[in-house]
């Protein structure tokens, strides 16, 4: 009886910090190396200095925030100076699921979506970016990292229109342009 209570509370606990090991906003975001689809590597603190807004997406949600997405490129057209100095603009897919013999295919179809984008867009190869900020394969991810590699604002799922006021404001604060 004491063994199975032992066990009950040590799956309880394994449980409790498992849920609590997903990232949330005023965190420092985990370190990451994606690669893309032309075999370069990015490494998070090589964009320090920089606000990072970003998709996390496994190939299946890619459309999800589209209308997000979408906002964005008005208002980078908008404000060119944020996009083009101060934002670094972070799409990365999750690769995982790729093998040995698929990788090629994969990175051929990123090039071309990069292309399509026009951003460059990167692969979570082993899935470590994915599991480092507890994100799940189900949902698009978009966040916000500061400067400094706090991070700012975090969604889960399509971001609604209601949120896209907040984000524009938020990304003119970080980036001190008005």
């Amino acid at each position: 009886m004491r063994y199975l209570l032992l066990m009950a509370t040590l799956i309880l606990i394994l449980l409790f910090f498992a849920n609590s090991w997903a990232l949330s906003m005023g965190e420092t975001a985990p370190y990451f190396k994606i690669t893309d689809g032309n075999n370069r590597s990015l490494v998070l603190n090589s964009i320090y200095g920089k606000v990072i807004v970003g998709f996390y997406e496994c190939k299946e949600y890619q459309e999800k925030n589209r209308e997000l997405k979408s906002m964005l490129h008005s208002f980078y057209q908008e404000f060119p100076e944020i996009s083009t100095r101060y934002v670094y603009k972070l799409a990365v897919v999750d690769s995982s699921s790729a093998s040995f013999a698929t990788r090629w295919l994969w990175e051929k179809n990123m090039r071309a979506a990069s292309e399509y984008e026009k951003v460059n867009i990167y692969g979570d190869w082993d899935g470590s970016m994915r599991e480092a900020y507890g994100f799940s394969l189900e949902e698009s991810i978009f966040i916000i990292i500061d400067k400094k590699g706090i991070v700012e604002f975090l969604r889960k799922g399509v971001v609604p229109a209601a949120d896209f006021e907040q984000i524009k404001n938020l990304i003119k604060i970080l980036t001190n342009v008005k």
